[in-house]
């Protein structure tokens, strides 16, 4: 996860914590099944870059308005190949 913020009065960008605890709730929904089945990929082609897509919009409503957004999502495919999901970030 890459973040586009503002530092916060106490000096923090995005409370890690936060999207830590979301993030594993999300593997932890995905892991261990035919993704296929999962409700969120009912007609949707698992592809990396999809997940990457379900992983930002999963944790989307996690960041504050006040904490900026997250800019980037990066799925790791092994050591040498990547998918990521960058919305349009334009105000």
């Amino acid at each position: 996860m890459e973040g586009n913020t503002n530092l916060r009065p106490d000096g923090i960008s995005y409370d890690f914590l936060t999207a830590r605890t979301r993030l594993t709730e999300l593997v932890h929904s995905i892991d261990h099944i035919l993704i296929n089945d999962h409700p969120d990929f009912k007609g949707i082609n698992p592809t990396s870059e999809n997940v990457a897509r379900w992983f930002y919009f999963g944790l989307k409503a996690d960041v504050k308005s006040s904490e900026g957004r997250i800019r980037r999502i990066v799925i790791h495919e092994g050591p040498e190949n990547l998918a990521f999901f960058e919305p349009n970030l334009e105000p």
